[in-house]
């Protein structure tokens, strides 16, 4: 074996490689926030999202801002707390930074066909609109919805964690709506948070126009009239199924005070079932919420009269000419789905849009959502509220317009709708304001899980953006 000295000084290569070694400054290893926000956020693992700029959603009339907070998200896809970082308890679950990008809950469009009108836009992939009758309450949106369909991943993307769906509005009762939420699924049945969640009657041109030439009705009386018939009709099967019910009672009364060998009295005839007066009937007592469209002063006035005589409370759908009535429909207090806000005045039944409608209704006092009417347009709803700014609604209320305040309609706000202990966690974060048109949803979160990550997303092929 031959030994080999080492040289005591070391050499001129050596030397080099020790200055810049102990020159330069130690960096820390650091993980990839995609990376980690993937792994703590698939699955059911607790976590906490920590330097975040957080829109709770809490307030009356203020988003409530929290400037640097943190938010912890439980085992069960819940919000278990929030605060601001000066307040950060001690906690064992993993941190995610969310380097000061905006928080909000999951936005909310209150009305849209998405998942029944399909993309790509096809005659074959059209659901919505059912016109063989001109009255059909018994029909329901989870019989159509398909939930693979390509748009509904793109409005993910874009920060909407839950939609309203509409049966369509070119028959005077079109059936009965669902609220739906935008989770990854192929069945219906996992996306269902509220069914059915509403029934629709329409007035205006939709029903008019399609019923005009199919022997009516084809007038706006006509409408009124059928919508007062069919409701009239529902309202004595109602008094009929009550009546039923009492004879029913009497019988078993009879039937159980009878002695031995006395013979039983004959029990009331069987009630039919009539699924399209049964839907209408719960409108009736209550059970089931109504939703009434109609854009002009006339239209809305006349959907406040007719749900009146019937002791029935409406939602008021698109009200594009609610500034012109707000004394009328203040009186009704009756909540309002506005939009979408960009519907111009450009046919005879919307010559009254403008821009700062929502405002109005605001200044008012009166409930209201903001709402797209669409399908794969549903991805605009924050472009939408931002116009409704831009016409003079306040910022707060805006976001609060597609998130709480459509929650609060709908009866979920005990579920979804702001950041509050309990409630499911849906989450997005922002690259920027999220009523500003150049920011994305960086992060989509439903129920704890991460569904979208913008930057991994891919989309559609047939051409950017869509």
């Amino acid at each position: 074996m031959v030994l080999i000295p080492l040289q005591r000084t070391p050499g001129p290569l050596l030397v080099l490689l020790l200055l810049c070694l102990f020159a330069a400054p130690a960096k820390p290893v650091q993980a990839d926030p995609a990376t980690d926000f993937a792994r703590y956020l698939t699955g059911r693992k607790g976590v906490r999202l920590i330097h975040a700029r957080i829109l709770p959603m809490t307030g009356d009339r203020t988003t409530g801002l929290i400037a640097d907070g943190w938010l912890d998200v439980g085992a069960d896809g819940r919000i278990l707390a929030l605060g601001p970082m000066s307040s950060q308890p001690r906690t064992s679950s993993p941190t995610l930074d969310c380097d000061g990008r905006w928080l909000t809950p999951g936005l909310i469009d209150a009305n849209t066909i998405l998942g029944l009108s399909g993309h790509p836009v096809t005659g074959i992939t059209q659901e919505q609109n059912e016109n063989s009758e001109r009255s059909l309450p018994q029909l329901r949106v989870i019989d159509g919805i398909n939930p693979l369909d390509r748009a509904i991943p793109r409005v993910r993307a874009s920060g909407i964690t839950t939609v309203y769906v509409n049966p369509g509005e070119e028959t005077l009762i079109s059936g009965q709506g669902a609220l739906i939420k935008l989770r990854p699924s192929a069945n219906i049945a996992d996306l269902v948070l509220k069914a059915p969640a509403a029934l629709h009657l329409n007035l205006g041109e939709a029903p008019k126009n399609t019923w005009g030439g199919k022997g009516g009705p084809g007038t706006r009386m006509g409408s009124a009239a059928v919508l007062r018939m069919e409701l009239t009709a529902a309202r004595n099967w109602l008094r009929g199924s009550e009546k039923h019910v009492r004879e029913q009672a009497q019988y078993e009364a009879k039937v159980a005070k009878l002695g031995e060998g006395e013979e039983p009295p004959m029990p009331p005839a069987p009630r039919d079932i009539d699924l399209k007066k049964q839907v209408l009937a719960a409108a009736l007592q209550g059970d089931l919420p109504v939703i009434c469209s109609a854009h002009r002063q006339d239209d809305i006035l006349t959907a406040l009269r007719i749900t009146s005589e019937f002791g029935i409370r409406p939602i008021l759908l698109h009200a594009t000419a609610a500034w012109q009535i707000l004394p009328e429909i203040g009186d009704a207090q009756v909540p309002l789905l506005l939009g979408p806000i960009r519907t111009g005045p450009n046919t005879f039944e919307t010559a009254a849009a403008r821009l700062d409608n929502a405002a109005l209704v605001a200044a008012a006092g009166l409930p209201f959502a903001i709402q797209t009417s669409g399908a794969l347009n549903v991805r605009a709803l924050p472009h939408e509220a931002a116009w409704a700014v831009s016409g003079g609604l306040p910022a707060d209320l805006a976001l609060l317009a597609i998130t709480r305040y459509p929650a609060e309609i709908f009866g979920v706000a005990d579920r979804i709708g702001s950041l509050t202990p309990g409630l499911a966690a849906d989450l997005v974060l922002w690259d920027g304001h999220p009523l500003e048109t150049k920011s994305r949803a960086r992060y989509v979160i439903i129920e704890g899980q991460l569904v979208n990550d913008a930057a991994l997303f891919e989309p559609f092929p047939d051409g950017p953006g869509w």
